[in-house]
């Protein structure tokens, strides 16, 4: 369970390896398939690169404790910031779960997901914000997301958060390692959910314990399939 529980709630580097052609930490086994994809997209005439891979438990506690202490925005659906004096805790919480996850729940602690973009869009000026409009149709990377949603499963890459399902909002910049990241997911039952949280310090850990079915299955095992791309 030891070594299970900290590759997935990231709380270890030993899973990782570094990738040159994307100067990145990713999962040993994610290493050839991701090199594979961005030749490939490369080949199309895009660059793909990578604004966010692994994220280390320390650095998705310190995003998390910011906003729960009101030091970054908290977005809506629609990425406008809400006043978060206007929430009670409970909302601000589910709020935030919108965009971040919980500190030990992030698929960016497996090196198995990437937030990407594509390198040859920019110009020098432009500043990648991850946000849907630069993925969807007329935006920055659409013809680079509109290749990926074709042909990243040839490669075993999904988008797990395609379409809204009630829980993580749409992100349109987000692929993930189907083969591996489904092993891990499969293994976060409510024990490891449980045990993430009493081994942690950080904010709200009340409500994380009270909602915690309620999380596990809106926030954390709400994705979408594998072959929803295909």
């Amino acid at each position: 369970m030891e070594k299970i529980f900290e590759e997935i709630t990231g709380r270890t580097e030993k899973h990782l390896v570094w990738c040159d052609e994307l100067n990145t930490k990713v999962n040993s086994t994610v290493l050839k398939p991701l090199i594979s994809l961005k030749e490939n997209a490369n080949s199309e005439g895009f660059d793909l690169k990578i604004a966010s891979a692994f994220r280390s438990f320390s650095r998705q506690e310190e995003i998390w404790n910011k906003k729960i202490k009101g030091e970054t925005p908290i977005l809506d659906e629609n990425h406008r910031p809400i006043d978060p004096n206007s929430l009670s805790t409970r909302d601000l919480i589910f709020a935030i779960l919108k965009w971040s996850a919980i500190p030990g729940t992030s698929r960016h602690h497996w090196g198995t997901d990437f937030d990407f973009f594509d390198g040859n869009a920019l110009n020098e000026n432009y500043k990648v914000q991850l946000v849907a409009d630069e993925y969807l149709e007329n935006g920055i990377f659409y013809p680079l997301h509109s290749w990926l949603k074709e042909n990243a499963p040839k490669f075993g890459f999904y988008f797990p958060y395609k379409e809204d399902r009630g829980g993580i909002g749409p992100e349109p910049w987000h692929i993930s390692y189907f083969p591996k990241a489904n092993y891990y997911q499969m293994k976060f039952k409510m024990d490891l959910y449980l045990k993430n949280l009493e081994d942690s310090t950080f904010k709200g850990k009340e409500i994380l314990f009270k909602e915690a079915d309620l999380i596990l299955k809106k926030f954390i095992t709400n994705t979408s399939p594998f072959n929803s791309i295909s």
